[in-house]
């Protein structure tokens, strides 16, 4: 019987292009799970290749994106798992881990921007400088900002997107130029959302007088009780 794979840690010991070249060296199949603050996400391998990527409401590059931003956080990898879909099977591992690296060198270099959950920032308009790529998601934030009255919190929850993309966006338009903080929402935490919960799994219930995992028709003994517990 094959022994299963285990591996988690920190992003912040081991960063996600170092992790991503490991599985693919080692021909891993399986999922990597990544957890920062209340952001998630996943990154799927099949044989040491990245076939797809998914966080928040994202899949593909935009997913990869995403996740480049985890500079801190945790990471775990889940053997065998599969995605539903393969969203980056057409691209090449080693390209999309120099994705990864580059993506992450710039958000680093951001750091001094990126504004806190309670921050409000305010769009200040201009033309967007030649090279500065710019998402649909980029520019809701953008128009959404202009009045300078959402706090980075606000702004994620209303256009329904992740908090650390928001404040990653709102970085980067203030290193252009074209966004500035004007103020700061005191009602705000800055403490981090939990991570959503997964619903849980339905169950059914069983027949009337008949005992769960028992044969069909069999009935149902009275219950029996042991300082005050149910012990049966």
């Amino acid at each position: 019987m094959a022994s299963t794979f285990f591996l988690s840690g920190s992003l912040e010991e081991i960063p996600l292009p170092d992790i991503a070249r490991l599985f693919q060296s080692t021909r891993k199949t399986g999922k990597l799970g990544l957890t920062s603050g209340s952001s998630i996400g996943a990154i799927y391998f099949d044989r040491g290749e990245i076939v797809d990527c998914q966080s928040s409401n994202m899949s593909g590059l935009d997913a990869l994106k995403h996740v480049a931003l985890f500079n801190r956080g945790n990471f775990e990898f889940t053997d065998g798992a599969t995605p539903a879909s393969q969203s980056l099977n057409t691209y090449e591992t080693a390209e999309l881990i120099n994705f990864l690296e580059t993506r992450m060198q710039e958000s680093r270099q951001l750091q001094e921007l990126v504004p806190s959950v309670a921050d409000i920032p305010r769009y200040l308009g201009g033309a967007i400088p030649a090279g500065l790529e710019v998402s649909a998601a980029d520019l809701a934030v953008a128009l959404k900002a202009s009045s300078g009255t959402h706090s980075v919190r606000r702004l994620a929850m209303e256009l329904s997107l992740d908090e650390t993309m928001v404040a990653y966006t709102i970085a980067r338009l203030r290193a252009a130029g074209l966004m500035e903080i004007v103020g700061r929402d005191e009602t705000v935490s800055d403490a981090p959302l939990p991570p959503p919960t997964p619903p849980p799994a339905a169950v059914v219930p069983p027949k009337r007088d008949e005992v769960p995992g028992s044969p069909t028709g069999a009935t149902s003994a009275a219950p029996r009780f042991w300082r005050g517990r149910r012990i049966d």
